[in-house]
């Protein structure tokens, strides 16, 4: 049994769903149903502007059981019309809520406003509410061991049951006080709340609950956006996959997070989930699969699937800083349980009350490459080397009295239980050095091993595909299965792309043998069957013999990390979470496609409405004003070239021709050939105008007016990049070679000839001005940023010179101010007409290589990859939110002091961290989501205001 079992701080988060209409909770029954009664009206989010509409307001979260934002909703009632009615309604429903520390801070604030209008009667019903308010004096906390019913139903929950589960919660759950319990028990069932109003109304009112206790107990809550990056493990549990994964925060540069997710791997299954406060890379299950023992940095865990319950976690000791458990293994169960993880080059045995059983040491080198990066771009020295060799696989017989540990040399180590090595298993390979022509160390590490139940018996499979039966007892190999493809393997590959009708290809004896090579391998749990790897292949083998019982290919096959169940199911993953899966005697079988992966490069309109992105050639559009995705018609084949500021209309290059359609309806406006194998691109104007740039022998630039109805030609063949002023009057290339062009659209006329080396350029509103950035010398961190008045005597154009190199360029528009931005995270902003400068340098600025004003030039958007920063254009450049694009086509938003909109989905992309003192906890986004959740956000901060969240920390 895990020894001092204890909640921990990774608790369970939840499946993609988005809030809905909430029912009153589900009412306790003497039988086995549940009754549901009829849904209350939604709970909104509003921005009231009168008394009126928050009453009404907190009416509707009472009913939907939000009792905080309730709260929250009749305070600002009391705060707009401070009469002694609304200051009884206020506090007795914190009161009732059992928000007391909140009501004292409260009316601490309200009595000394009360006092400041010198209202006596208001200030002595303060203090006689006061009076009866008595909260905790010491914090209580926050989670603590499950009693045996509640894992009961979380173990229902896991296993499918969700009713019954349910069930057991709100028998179990009357009385918890503490917050982590309540909000864990919300976060599973809401796994299983997808079409289940009740279940959906009970989750969203038990979060509230919690975050009442939370808050009594003196802990802050806070929403952090996050996305879910690589899969780096992966195990069976039953027919459910357990995945290891990483999340890094958005918002917070540096903030990684671990992420367990448990699912039935099938689309829209539910899915449990257990956050972690560090990345990890190695996971694995006990025997019976109820334990997860799973690295966190240089420690292990060992955590209660069903629950999420954990011991308090080993540490590998005698490893560098930095170091992180890179493999684990385990058996037994309970008091047998035992452990063996690496971390850097330690190997360590523990049993299940950590404490430590061995270490098993490696000796010998391996040959490695360190590329030092001297120069600007990609420049590099190749430092070839020879390291001490590191542990790759482990293995551990049932009885744990031998270990085998593979070594990065292609060598593996034999070892009994107490750490005494036995043999050193080795055998003859070729090695072909590539190192001296920069490639990475031809390697043959044996990437996965196998001990027979007694541990006389080692199955080891290599990079190079050499399959080997060694026996632990002698040292000696049993068996060596050729590790190149047989004829039929190879054949399935060579023919891959072979046109349809055609003969199968023979393969070479390259393919034969490169058809062999692998990346990761799996043996099943009775190590009948091994599976490897490839590049774009997995093949099994049936051990015994070593004959090939599947080469499997397929488009994107998930190849990175195989696992076998104990009924044979292989689980073929990648590192964006693809899943296929194969069962011998089967055929292949794809269960989950990959996740978006990302970046995204997100323009946001200049009103702040139309937000567009574009992920891995999919196209999203949201009008952020109505909270609703754009449609856009096209057919798969297409490919997008430009969008309108507004989402109305594309450039679509359809077959052989570029094609002008309205967005929604697909409506042709305009189609003008394009041959084949030629480049073409197109961009939008501000007014509507697009200019259409098709590059073959001689480039051709067709400018379509904003009504899509007629279009000339524009008599230009400028080289490099094109830029449109926002009437389309002006056009100006760029080619960092070259001086900068600026033509007239309507003539081609020259109008300015301007500096080389140009990097960034941006027209005044009115076509009257341009200002761009140069980057005198390539060779130096310098910019030179100028201003010039189209029109007016060149000799007057301004300069000025700063340390850095450039990253965007924005003109006010009244043309009087010039925003340089530098990748530095430096943002000057210069009048070329008094010569003021003001410097504010950020971290958030890193990284924004775009900026414009707002329509009214009342806020600024600087936008980077993923995000756009709203910010007041005052002298503090004050934020007033940030609007994320989510690799999953969602958005969200999120405003200085912490009210957040977003599509459907956002919830999922967040995080409630919860802190007190050196205490924290990760819940899923859900728990505090109705705390915070505003619709709006982005409008007001187009209007230059910040939006408060329903409930104020």
């Amino acid at each position: 049994m895990l020894a001092n079992l204890s909640r921990s701080a990774l608790l369970v988060a939840v499946v993609a769903c988005k809030p809905v209409a909430t029912p009153a909770p589900l009412a306790q029954t003497t039988g086995t149903e549940a009754t549901i009664e009829a849904p209350a009206a939604a709970p909104g989010s509003p921005e009231c502007r009168d008394v009126a509409c928050w009453l009404a307001a907190a009416e509707v979260a009472q009913a939907a059981g939000l009792v905080d934002v309730a709260s929250s909703h009749r305070g600002r009632v009391f705060t707009q019309e401070p009469t002694i009615a609304h200051l009884r309604a206020w506090v007795d429903g914190m009161r009732s809520a059992g928000e007391l520390r909140r009501a004292q801070s409260a009316l601490a604030r309200a009595r000394s406003a009360a006092l400041a209008r010198d209202d006596a009667a208001l200030v002595a019903a303060i203090d006689e509410q006061s009076a009866t308010l008595h909260p905790a004096a010491s914090p209580e906390a926050l989670t603590g061991v499950l009693a045996p019913p509640l894992r009961e139903a979380h173990a229902l929950a896991l296993a499918g049951r969700a009713r019954e589960a349910a069930l057991r919660f709100l028998a179990e759950l009357g009385g918890e006080t503490r917050p982590a319990l309540v909000a864990d028990a919300a976060s599973v069932m809401w796994a299983h709340a997808a079409g289940d109003p009740a279940l959906q109304a009970w989750a969203r009112g038990a979060w509230a609950r919690a975050r009442v206790q939370l808050h009594e107990r003196g802990a802050s809550l806070q929403m952090q956006p996050v996305e879910t990056w690589m899969t780096r493990s992966g195990a069976w549990h039953g027919d459910q996959l357990v995945l290891l994964r990483n999340v890094g925060a958005l918002d917070v540069a540096g903030l990684r997070l671990g992420l367990i997710t448990i699912s039935a791997p099938e689309p829209g299954a539910p899915v449990r989930r257990l956050f972690a406060p560090e990345p990890a890379e190695a996971l694995t299950l006990s025997a019976d699969g109820d334990t997860l023992i799973r690295g966190e940095g240089p420690r292990v865990v060992l955590q209660q699937l069903a629950t999420g319950e954990s011991a308090p976690p080993i540490a590998i000791t005698g490893e560098r800083e930095g170091a992180r458990v890179s493999r684990l293994v385990s058996v037994g169960v309970g008091e047998a349980l035992r452990t063996l993880a690496c971390s850097g080059h330690t190997t360590q045995l523990w049993d299940a009350h950590g404490r430590q059983l061995a270490r098993f040491a490696l000796d010998g080198t391996t040959p490695t490459i360190t590329r030092a990066y001297t120069g600007e771009g990609s420049y590099h020295h190749n430092l070839l080397g020879d390291s001490p060799t590191w542990p790759v696989s482990l293995a551990l017989s049932d009885d744990a009295r031998t270990v085998a540990v593979g070594g990065s040399d292609s060598r593996v180590f034999v070892f009994d239980g107490a750490g005494q090595r036995k043999h050193v298993l080795k055998f003859s390979w070729d090695y072909v050095e590539h190192r001296h022509m920069g490639g990475n160390p031809d390697l043959n590490q044996p990437i996965a091993l196998h001990l027979s139940p007694d541990g006389d018996e080692l199955l080891a499979v290599h990079n190079h595909g050499d399959l080997i039966r060694w026996s632990t007892r002698s040292g000696k190999p049993l068996k060596h299965f050729s590790p190149d493809c047989d004829a039929a393997e190879a054949a399935t590959v060579a023919s891959r792309n072979t046109s349809p009708g055609d003969p199968p290809r023979a393969p070479t004896a390259d393919e034969r043998r490169s058809c062999g090579r692998a990346v990761s391998a799996a043996f099943s749990p009775d190590g009948s069957m091994v599976a490897t790897g490839g590049i774009t292949t997995v093949r099994v083998r049936d051990t015994r013999s070593g004959a090939g019982l599947a080469l499997l290919a397929a488009r994107d096959l998930p190849g990175d990390i195989l696992a076998f169940s104990r009924s044979g199911t292989l689980a073929m993953v990648d590192l964006y979470g693809a899943v296929s899966t194969w069962r011998r005697g089967e055929a292949l079988v794809q269960r989950l496609p990959r996740r978006p992966s990302g970046p995204v490069d997100p323009l946001l309109s200049r009103d702040g409405r139309v937000l567009r992105f574009d992920e891995g050639g999919k196209q999203h559009l949201w009008d952020l004003r109505e909270g609703l995705r754009l449609p856009l018609a096209r057919d798969p084949a297409d490919i997008v070239l430009a969008i309108a500021d507004d989402g109305r209309r594309v450039v679509l290059r359809r077959g052989p021709a570029l094609e002008l359609r309205e967005a929604a309806s697909g409506a042709l406006q305009l189609r003008t050939p394009l041959p084949e194998g030629v480049s073409a691109y197109a961009r939008f104007t501000r007014d509507g105008h697009v200019l259409l740039d098709i590059q073959g022998e001689r480039r051709s630039l067709l400018l379509v007016d904003p009504d899509g109805r007629r279009s000339r030609a524009i008599a230009l063949d400028p080289a490099g990049t094109l830029l449109l002023s926002d009437d389309a009057r002006l056009i100006a290339g760029l080619d960092y070679r070259l001086p900068g062009q600026v033509w007239r659209s309507d003539t081609g006329a020259l109008v300015a000839t301007l500096s080389a080396n140009i990097r960034h350029l941006s027209f005044a509103r009115d076509g009257s001005a341009l200002a761009w950035l140069e980057l005198p010398d390539p060779e130096r961190m310098q910019t030179r940023a100028h201003l010039r008045r189209i029109d007016v005597d060149p000799a007057s154009e301004q300069t000025i010179d700063l340390d850095g190199w450039p990253a965007a360029v924005a003109l006010s528009p009244d043309n009087r101010e010039l925003l340089i931005l530098l990748e530095s995270g430096k943002l000057w902003r210069w009048r070329p007409d008094t010569g003021a400068r003001r410097l504010t340098e950020e971290l958030a600025l890193y990284g924004v290589h775009r900026m414009d004003f707002s329509d009214d030039g009342r806020v600024l958007l600087l936008g980077g990859y993923g995000r756009t920063q709203l910010r007041a254009s005052d002298d503090q450049l004050t934020p007033l939110a940030t609007v994320h694009a989510l690799v999953d086509g969602g958005w969200l938003a999120i405003s200085r002091s912490g009210a957040i909109a977003g599509s459907p989905d956002a919830v999922d992309s967040l995080i409630s961290r919860v802190t007190r003192g050196d205490e924290t906890l990760i819940f899923d986004g859900h728990l505090g989501w109705d705390a915070v959740h505003v619709d709006g956000v982005v409008a007001r901060a187009m209007a230059g205001e910040d939006t408060l969240p329903p409930v104020t920390p």
